[in-house]
């Protein structure tokens, strides 16, 4: 069984990276940093030594080498089992003052590359009728959120590929799940005065992806809140 995540390294990506290989999933694991990568892939590789994990360092704000590691991957895994499109960036805006090219820079990142991994495979999801995409979406896409102008835009633009994906892969009998936690303990709250505590925590979401996948269900959409209303 193959897997790839995106944003693989930290995070939602790397609870995600190991709740999968602990169910067998070989891994093909993206993200910017190739010193992370590295690390989790030997991290992953000194527990589970009979499973292949490759690792792409890719900047998904980029959209040529976005491009060009999709291509890579089809190339080398055209038969995957299971995308987790994770990958995301945040930084705080207001309609007011938002800065055209960190906007530009989260559409990219936050919902194009999405849609460019799930294009790169689409021929070959549709040919063999079965594989499971997870897209990790956001609650600002249900709720506005005062000083997250851009990051809503880019998480509204990417439920828009989800419903693009699910509505024309469920056909062929691949199944699109979207996650949309709330605020969650990641590094983007790294330096602020935040109750990450009361967050949802990545090993929650990982869990909550790793059941949905076992279960063999036709499931659209997921939403985990923290217990705190308003987080």
């Amino acid at each position: 069984m193959k897997a790839i995540v995106t944003g693989a390294t930290r995070g939602i990506g790397r609870e995600v990276s190991k709740v999968l290989a602990g169910a067998g999933y070989s891994l093909a694991m993206l993200a910017r940093n190739q010193d992370e990568l590295d690390y989790v892939r030997r991290e992953l590789k000194a527990v589970y030594p009979s499973q292949e994990f490759l690792t792409f360092s890719c900047d998904l704000s980029d959209a040529h080498a976005t491009r060009n590691t999709a291509h890579k991957l089809v190339q080398q895994w055209p038969d995957i089992d299971v995308m987790v499109l994770n990958a995301g960036m945040y930084a705080e805006d207001e309609l007011c003052e938002f800065d055209d090219r960190t906007t530009y820079k989260m559409l990219e990142v936050n919902a194009l590359a999405a849609a460019r991994f799930i294009r790169a495979y689409y021929p070959y999801l549709e040919k063999r009728k079965k594989g499971h995409i997870f897209i990790l979406g956001s609650i600002v896409q249900r709720e506005t959120r005062p000083g997250a102008f851009s990051y809503s835009l880019s998480k509204h633009a990417l439920n828009a590929v989800f419903e693009h994906a699910w509505a024309t892969l469920r056909v062929h009998n691949v199944r699109v799940t979207q996650i949309i936690p709330g605020s969650v303990n990641t590094s983007s709250w790294d330096g602020q005065d935040a109750p990450i505590e009361k967050f949802v925590q990545p090993e929650d979401i990982a869990r909550l992806l790793i059941n949905t996948l076992q279960s063999g269900g036709l499931v659209k959409e997921l939403i985990i809140v923290p217990s705190q209303p308003g987080l």
